[in-house]
């Protein structure tokens, strides 16, 4: 799986890496302002959003292009590959925006919304990393004895999702189309042991769907698409190989 995937490390996390710590060094150079107790002031969230974005546009698109082919895997599951004009309809800004001035832009929402429904649909780890209770509980009017394997398994639950085994973003949008996380969502785990790594993850595939989205035009033929519904699922829930093109 590994050897797979090494495309991607090699064409696009690495330089993605490297472009992010320098960013960062050259906002440090300019910068020697203490806080009250001494300390060099950190960055804001609006500094954190300009290094992913310059390192980012520091990426050729062409070499984002080679590392997916090379991988043999799409930027996103097969549910997004038919679906890019109704993300540009319900979020008209998608095409334009840019992490430049991200606290004036508006929230993407649709997009947002789009992109938690494929979590929801294509969660890597389904079952979860498990779980033990040190003390007996009750869940839901089920008594749970101390020492229990537990494990989620919450999200094709029709009692909590309105299309359970549909790629719907309605799931994360209200009334006034606002964006909005239901409990039931866990596709980073759920706890103290959820992963650490959650708030990185998804600021990158935000960053990096929005800009694959924005400069390359995904063409693949739907009819020989292996589904989701058709694979099978372990301790990891992975794509099926199939070939898509990434068109500048």
């Amino acid at each position: 799986m590994t050897g797979t995937y090494q495309p991607l490390d090699v064409g696009i996390n690495a330089p993605f890496k490297a472009n992010l710590k320098r960013a960062y060094h050259e906002w440090r150079k300019e910068r020697t302002e203490v806080t009250a107790k001494g300390y060099l002031r950190k960055p804001t969230r609006q500094d954190f959003f300009n290094f992913v974005s310059k390192a980012w546009e520091a990426i050729r698109p062409e070499k984002i292009e080679n590392a997916f082919v090379g991988a043999q895997i799409p930027p996103e599951p097969t549910y997004m590959l038919s679906n890019k004009e109704v993300l540009v309809e319900n979020d008209k800004q998608l095409l334009q925006f840019s992490f430049s001035s991200v606290e004036e832009d508006s929230k993407l929402n649709y997009t947002e919304a789009a992109l938690y429904d494929v979590q929801r649909l294509a969660t890597v780890t389904p079952l979860g990393i498990p779980h033990t209770n040190f003390a007996p509980m009750k869940v839901d009017g089920h008594d749970i004895p101390a020492r229990t394997l537990l494990q989620a398994n919450i999200h094709p639950n029709p009692k909590n999702w309105a299309h359970p085994d549909e790629w719907h973003p309605e799931h994360f949008l209200n009334d006034q189309n606002e964006l909005f996380v239901p409990k039931a969502f866990m596709p980073f785990s759920v706890g103290k042991r959820a992963c650490l790594g959650e708030s990185l993850g998804k600021m990158e595939l935000f960053l990096y769907f929005t800009n694959i989205i924005q400069q390359f035009e995904v063409q693949a033929d739907l009819r020989e698409l292996k589904r989701a519904e058709n694979q099978a699922i372990g301790i990891f829930n992975t794509p099926l190989p199939f070939n898509i093109r990434l068109v500048p």
